[in-house]
């Protein structure tokens, strides 16, 4: 999946291509690394998203509503911080 910011045209990425589980995720110049692609799952919960070179899932820190909330990598514990939601925003 195509993942670039619409503000900024970077796209998403585990940070150093780190498989620990923790890693941050951040945005950065394109590059076509496997740390800049990720599998998106569709559960019943929401959509699950996973760096396409590990078995971990991304997760919102320590299940945070608050804005400015850390996305790190985690081990799949099916929570509810670990599911997204798409939303359309028009020209693709």
């Amino acid at each position: 999946m195509k993942n670039s910011g619409t503000n900024s045209g970077k796209d998403m990425s585990v940070n150093s291509w780190s498989v620990a589980a923790g890693a941050v995720i951040e945005q950065w110049t394109p590059l076509g690394r496997d740390n800049q692609v990720f599998n998106i799952q569709n559960t019943p919960e929401g959509y699950k998203i996973l760096p396409s070179y590990n078995e971990k899932a991304l997760s919102v820190e320590d299940g945070s509503q608050a804005n400015g909330a850390i996305i790190r990598q985690l081990a799949d514990e099916e929570l509810l911080s670990q599911r997204f939601s798409f939303i359309e925003v028009g020209d693709g």
